[in-house]
């Protein structure tokens, strides 16, 4: 698939997070079709469709996780840190 964004940059803050993560582009183009989190062993904690690019973690165990992100044809994976 083409990228038609380039090189999508994509930043996730605070990290370490205790509430919540922000996720902001440098493009403000992009639209998030998909967010998911995802544990240290690949299963999927949390699934949203309807983002507005703050995901709520108060309900996580502190530890680590990835964020996958899904926007267009492209898949985005980062990793950040629950604090208690």
């Amino acid at each position: 698939m083409q990228n038609l964004f380039g090189d999508i940059k994509v930043k996730l803050f605070p990290n370490p997070a205790i509430n919540f993560i922000n996720i902001k582009f440098e493009n403000q183009s992009i639209f998030l079709k998909e967010v998911s989190i995802i544990d240290i062993y690949g299963r999927t904690i949390l699934k949203n469709f309807n983002t507005n690019n703050v995901i709520f973690i108060t309900d996580l165990s502190p530890g680590s996780y990835y964020i996958k992100m899904v926007i267009e044809n492209n898949i985005i994976i980062k990793k950040f840190i629950k604090s208690k």
